[in-house]
């Protein structure tokens, strides 16, 4: 079956002498393993739509009877450059994607635009990325603010509320020591209850290699 649909490019990897190993998270297949046949040859048709975090349209050929799909054209929607070019945004998008990896193993399609708002809406808000993991906690039917063993100070509650409505004003105006507690909570939380393992840690680059 040919399936044309947009997704994101979670990893990749060489895969023998021209070819690419493909992690990707679609619209419609939802989170597949896929074989980009040429893609590293000098003036492949793929150009850069293949590259970590790009948004493509791409063309599968897809059997449930297969583990990996083959992927036959792809076409660059937005090679997200506003969150490569800045490390801090780089490190949340790197962070939205493991995320995912750890939590999505299908079709979900929920989740799938949920993520594609997220990595759009950090190209101008760094806390999209707590926007993101709060709002993908409550998918995963873990909410945070309806979890009562949870031990929240102060505002905290007012705050991750707005944040998991994409409010980031009272979050912004927080001072720096402010806004790593409330991380630390929301990224804790997530290890124990939402299945999180894989976080990137903040000096490390990552390029998008499948482990």
């Amino acid at each position: 079956m040919i399936v044309k649909t947009d997704g994101v490019v979670l990893g990749r990897k060489e895969l023998r002498e021209t070819s690419l190993m493909l992690d990707l998270f679609t619209r419609r297949l939802g989170r597949i393993s896929a074989v980009a046949k040429g893609a590293r040859r000098p003036g492949s048709r793929f150009g850069g739509a293949l590259d970590f975090l790009c948004v493509s349209e791409f063309v599968i050929y897809s059997s449930e009877r297969r583990d990996v799909q083959y992927v036959s054209d792809a076409t660059l929607l937005d090679g997200m450059e506003e969150l490569k070019e800045n490390l801090e945004r780089f490190w949340a998008a790197s962070f939205m994607v493991a995320a995912v990896k750890d939590t999505v193993h299908g079709r979900d399609e929920r989740i799938y635009n949920l993520f594609l708002t997220a990595l759009r809406l950090l190209k101008r808000e760094k806390g999209a990325l707590f926007y993101f993991l709060l709002s993908l906690y409550h998918n995963l039917g873990v909410g945070m603010l309806h979890n009562k063993e949870i031990n929240l100070e102060g505002d905290e509650r007012k705050i991750l509320k707005e944040l998991s409505s994409g409010v980031f004003s009272t979050w912004n105006s927080l001072s720096s020591k402010g806004r790593k507690i409330i991380e630390r909570k929301i990224v804790d939380y997530g290890k124990k209850y939402a299945g999180l393992k894989s976080v990137p840690l903040r000096d490390i680059q990552i390029h998008g290699d499948i482990d």
